[in-house]
């Protein structure tokens, strides 16, 4: 099998597209749609979308049922978005919520729906994390265009909404905030300051809000996208250069020396103020981050203790009739898969996603090499091959066992779907 330096290492062939080509083995056009925002819930993708205008104007969410995606309505309404998704809450600007509102939808057996601003033309930019239906945070702008004050953060307790401003000076929409929430509760936002057009972090402390800037030379800190992993935040944003962007990435540690190093250079940017996302990141037991211009959506990868990225090109548009657009996300499962989404822009606007590694196709290739079965089973699993260990994980990514038996008896297990890691391939398992 000839390897490559795809994002997917092992290419089954090269899948046409349209005039889209890429080498993968899995990618899937989810629906209609444009700005696609992705969160994973029990390793699965769901991905907020939105129609921004036409007769079927609103916010969706396809929600991943193997082998496809079943579409949900969940409003109707004016929206700028992209829809900011954090497991099943959403916030985006709503047009003609009061004069211009966050709006925040969020399930918990049903869809409800809060205001997560103030009086004024509120919500641009907005970001969110839901840690129940008693507890959402919000960070979002009441933009200059308006009048508007800067940076605005809420919080819901189940009943109303508290809402700070934070201080900064009045700040055009269009180029993201991001929010985290440290071991401490405290809210930390980061966002690109359009007056002095540095990369500047407003964080809460004892009550009070604080602000410095993170990154003081050049147009920096542009739709940036943040992570946070045991109080050290990483973070992935845009530095204008006319015409040009540099990828730029910064870790904060909570104590230490903040590090910031240039990753790539996009050419021929289109820079915009309408809620893009060019840059997303993923941190887990590594950083992964995504970057996307008209032509090429791009995979950097470092260890967390060797900040040196590995760059490969996941998608390549040839000709001049699809483009992709500036919205991307990545996220890493328990299983190690990476998924994503990407906007893509042909006679409509389509939203396309794609998962590493295909679990069927893997098996495939090294089918000469392992083979288990009856899948699905009742009892006994069978092992054949050369077998240098197998792990059993239930669907939430936790070890059951580990073993270099060929035979593995599942009749005490509950019935359901698990994953059997052999070698470097991983099997979907049916327990009957």
């Amino acid at each position: 099998m000839t390897k490559t330096n795809h994002f997917f290492l092992t290419l089954l062939h090269l899948i046409p597209f349209g005039n889209l080509a890429f080498g993968q083995t899995i990618f899937k056009e989810v629906a209609e749609g444009e700005k696609p925002f992705m969160t994973l819930i029990e390793n699965e993708p769901k991905i907020s979308f939105v129609k921004e205008s036409g007769t079927d104007s609103g916010l969706y969410l396809a929600t991943f049922l193997d082998p496809n995606f079943e579409i949900e309505t969940i409003s109707d309404k004016y929206f700028a978005g992209p829809g900011i998704l954090d497991s099943n809450c959403i916030v985006l600007h709503e047009h003609n919520l009061k004069f211009g509102a966050a709006s925040v939808y969020y399930h918990d057996g049903d869809w409800y729906n809060e205001d997560a601003s103030n009086e004024g033309h509120d919500g641009w930019d907005a970001d969110v994390k839901f840690i129940s239906g008693d507890d959402i945070r919000v960070s979002y702008l009441d933009a200059k265009e308006f009048d508007g004050v800067g940076i605005e953060y809420s919080r819901f307790n189940g009943i109303d909404w508290s809402i700070d401003t934070v201080g900064t000076s009045q700040i055009h929409y269009g180029f993201r905030t991001s929010l985290q929430i440290n071991s401490s509760d405290e809210p930390i936002i980061f966002y690109h300051n359009t007056t002095s057009g540095k990369l500047e972090r407003a964080w809460k402390n004892e009550g009070t809000w604080e602000i410095d800037t993170i990154n003081p030379t050049g147009k920096t800190g542009l739709y940036n996208q943040s992570q946070i992993r045991n109080d050290s935040i990483f973070l992935t944003y845009i530095e204008q250069l006319n015409d040009t962007a540099k990828i730029l990435f910064t870790c904060i540690p909570p104590i230490g020396e903040v590090k910031t190093i240039t990753i790539d250079t996009l050419y021929r940017f289109e820079f915009a103020n309408n809620g893009i996302l060019p840059v997303s990141i993923s941190v887990t037991d590594s950083i992964k981050l995504l970057a996307s211009n008209r032509t090429e959506l791009n995979l950097y990868t470092a260890s967390l203790t060797d900040l040196t990225f590995d760059k490969r090109n996941i998608i390549k548009v040839n000709g001049i009739d699809s483009a992709l657009t500036y919205s991307n996300s990545i996220k890493k499962d328990n299983f190690g898969r990476t998924h994503f989404t990407i906007g893509l822009k042909t006679t409509e606007s389509k939203v396309l996603y794609g998962r590493y590694p295909n679990l069927n196709s893997i098996t495939e290739i090294e089918k000469n090499e392992i083979e288990v079965f009856p899948n699905p089973t009742h009892s006994v699993l069978n092992i054949t091959g050369t077998l240098k260990e197998a792990i059993l994980l239930n669907s939430g990514g936790q070890v059951i066992l580990s073993t270099k038996a060929k035979q593995i008896d599942l009749s005490n297990l509950s019935k359901g779907v698990y994953f059997l890691k052999t070698n470097q391939t991983t099997h979907k398992i049916i327990k009957i």
